[in-house]
């Protein structure tokens, strides 16, 4: 009894761990370039079965890796620091974050669409995965903007 719980536990570690290797390759996003207006160019893939919500996580997925993380994928254009540098600054501010990123949130503001053309997203399916589909997209984050809302906002420090 006690070898078969470790072999149906090993076989779901190395399943859990091909599924999440397979799921990293889509799930950063890196940087394209930046443009003189404190802009960044960032390109980002969400999933979702329906490709409308795929599309608004890929823009949101963006938008946390430019304030959180920061951006060292990529081209190396983008600014690398992260525009917050607190540390868990999203587990310390998550009432805020949650209604800046939730369905009718701001973090629209900050952000364009740059290839709002639906023929233009590349579109990955993989069928032995699951249902959902994976989508590519291309924004342009201001990062002036952004930086000055979180100083208003005193999620930024001077």
């Amino acid at each position: 009894m006690k070898y078969l719980f470790i072999i149906i536990f090993s076989s779901l570690l190395i399943v859990s761990c091909k599924a999440k290797k397979i799921q990293l390759q889509h799930s950063k996003s890196f940087c394209l370039g930046t443009e003189g207006d404190g802009g960044q160019i960032i390109g980002a893939w969400g999933s979702s079965i329906f490709q409308k919500d795929a599309l608004k996580e890929a823009q949101k997925k963006a938008l946390i890796d430019v304030i959180f993380k920061g951006m060292a994928d990529g081209n190396g254009k983008c600014e690398v620091k992260p525009v917050i540098v607190e540390v868990n600054a999203q587990e310390k501010y998550s009432a805020y974050f949650n209604t800046f990123f939730g369905d009718q949130g701001e973090y629209f503001d900050y952000l364009i669409l740059l290839k709002p053309n639906k023929k233009k997203y590349d579109r990955i399916s993989d069928k032995k995965k699951s249902k959902e589909n994976l989508y590519y997209v291309e924004v342009k984050i201001d990062l002036l903007k952004l930086r000055n809302k979180f100083i208003t906002d005193n999620i930024i420090k001077l």
